[in-house]
C-alpha cells in the first residue's frame, strides 16, 4: 500500500507497533509488516493469534485484511 494511505486494517490495529503486536501475538514482525502492506494473507491460526492479541473477532480481522491485500493488488495494477 502507498505510504499514508490509511486502510481497514490499519482502523483495526490502531497505533499499536509491529514489535508489540508481535510481541503479544507471537507472530513475526517481517510476517506483520507484510500484512499490513497487503502483500501477505495469513493462514487462519495467525488470524486467530493476532485477533486474541487485538481483543478482535477472528472475522472483522480476516475481512480486514482481505480488504487491505485487494486493495494493495489494485494499486499494483494501475
Amino acid at each position: 500500500m502507498a505510504k499514508g494511505h490509511a486502510t481497514a486494517l490499519d482502523a483495526l490495529i490502531g497505533e499499536i507497533s509491529d514489535s508489540e503486536l508481535s510481541r503479544r501475538s507471537g507472530v513475526a514482525r517481517e510476517t506483520l509488516r507484510r500484512i499490513r502492506r497487503g502483500k501477505h494473507h495469513p493462514r487462519f491460526n495467525v488470524v486467530e493469534r493476532l485477533a486474541l492479541a487485538l481483543g478482535l473477532e477472528n472475522r472483522a480481522l480476516a475481512e480486514a485484511i482481505a480488504s487491505t491485500v485487494a486493495a494493495a493488488r489494485r494499486e499494483a495494477r494501475s
